[in-house]
């Protein structure tokens, strides 16, 4: 059997997975008596969230109807992963927004221990969420669709996303991945989008990778 396209999440879930193990390492060693970190804590999480809302959001509207051509069943399982995600992550939110009002540091300290359990419940369900997606969506959308029509629906999704939003998935997914899928996804950039869009997205990329990734992403692309 010829190898199937299996790129169609790699790097928005690599991107992911990026934002909440960086997440989890701020939450699980921070201190929540200090307002600073606290502060920093909010800052952190906040485009993580909106980033998270945005990407169940795609799915529904792309990848919802598709599979449910396949099979209703297995489709209820990913809604249903999505609406439960929802909840904890506007949950999540709410807590921490609750946290970052406190001005008695102890009160901080105790409530943060339900925050941290609760985030740590939440980036699980989701790590086994993104697997669910990538092994029973996955076998739907090969089923429904051939390599040629998943690669653009890919194209379709990533032209509807406003520049704005692009940017902040480009945040976690640039870092998130290696040097193959970053020149997959700047390859075509380079090639197909304007030349305002291109340095955009590399001027970003200059700032979110080291300066040795930077350069070996630029010296390949050159």
């Amino acid at each position: 059997m010829a190898k199937r396209f299996d790129g169609f999440f790699t790097a928005i879930h690599k991107g992911v997975r990026y934002g909440l193990a960086h997440a989890s390492l701020k939450v699980s060693s921070m201190d929540f008596t200090d307002s600073v970190q606290v502060d920093e804590l909010v800052q952190q999480c906040k485009p993580l969230f909106r980033m998270l809302h945005s990407h169940a959001e795609h799915e529904d509207h792309y990848c919802d109807p598709i599979y449910k051509e396949q099979s209703v069943e297995k489709a209820q399982i990913l809604e249903n992963d999505h609406v439960s995600l929802d909840k904890e992550l506007t949950e999540l939110d709410r807590l921490l927004q609750t946290i970052a009002q406190m001005e008695n540091p102890n009160e901080r300290l105790e409530i943060s221990k339900k925050f941290v359990l609760d985030y740590f419940h939440f980036a699980s369900h989701y790590l086994a969420h993104l697997h669910r997606e990538e092994t029973i969506g996955m076998e739907m959308l090969w089923a429904a669709r051939t390599d040629e029509q998943l690669i653009a629906l890919g194209h379709e999704i990533e032209s509807n996303i406003p520049p704005e939003k692009m940017g902040l998935f480009l945040q976690y997914m640039i870092p998130g991945c290696n040097i193959h899928d970053r020149l997959e996804m700047f390859g075509p950039m380079k090639k197909f989008a304007p030349p305002e869009v291109f340095e955009a997205a590399g001027k970003l990329a200059r700032s979110v990778l080291s300066a040795d990734d930077w350069a070996e992403l630029e010296a390949r692309l050159a």
